[in-house]
């Protein structure tokens, strides 16, 4: 399976980062994997700031699902995600 996430990291850019954003919340079944590419990019010095943004720009609808599953991410590992996610659901309101 992470041979598929660092295929899915080659498409890099806006529109791997909107992808992400609108087609993760939606992986009912591979929750924990929906985590880890959303993890990825958090960790990301590249593409963090650039999710935030991308983000922010979602319709409504598309918003509050990937807001839920960031705070899923958080809750999962709040000391090293707890931050990041607070403060782009800051930067995203």
């Amino acid at each position: 399976m992470f041979g598929i996430i660092h295929l899915i990291e080659q498409l890099q850019g806006e529109e791997y980062l909107k992808t992400i954003a609108i087609c993760t919340p939606d992986m009912k079944d591979a929750h924990d994997w929906a985590m880890t590419l959303n993890k990825r990019i958090i960790n990301s010095q590249k593409y963090f700031e650039k999710y935030i943004e991308i983000i922010g720009e979602l319709e409504k609808d598309y918003k509050e699902k990937i807001l839920k599953l960031l705070v899923d991410v958080k809750n999962d590992n709040p000391k090293r995600f707890g931050n990041k996610i607070d403060m782009l659901i800051e930067r995203t309101e």
